[in-house]
C-alpha cells in the first residue's frame, strides 16, 4: 500500500528499511533517498514506522508489544493503522 505518494513510499518500504536496521524515521528517508515534501503523509509514515519497529523490538526481546507503547499524544491523532471504526 502506498503511504507517501510524493515519494512513492509503501508499507513494504518501511518494513524493508527496518529489516535492514533502521531505527529512526530519518533513516527511512535517507535510505530511500527522499525527504518529506507536502507533509500530508507524515502522520501515517511515522505511525507505521513506529508500529513495525515495535513489532521487531517485541520479537527480539520476547516481550509483549505493550511494553513499548505509543505516547498518549500519538494516539490522539489516529493514523491508518490505528483508526477507530465507528
Amino acid at each position: 500500500m502506498i503511504i507517501c505518494s510524493c515519494n512513492g513510499l509503501s508499507d513494504r518500504d518501511i518494513t524493508a528499511v527496518i529489516d535492514d536496521g533502521a531505527s529512526r524515521l530519518t533513516d527511512l528517508y535517507a535510505r530511500k533517498n527522499c525527504q518529506v515534501r507536502c507533509g500530508n503523509c507524515l502522520k501515517n509514515v511515522k505511525c507505521l514506522f513506529r508500529e513495525e519497529l515495535q513489532k521487531r523490538r517485541a520479537s527480539m526481546s520476547s516481550a509483549p508489544v505493550e511494553l513499548y507503547p505509543l505516547q498518549p499524544h500519538d494516539r490522539a491523532a489516529a493514523c491508518i493503522v490505528h483508526q477507530e471504526v465507528s
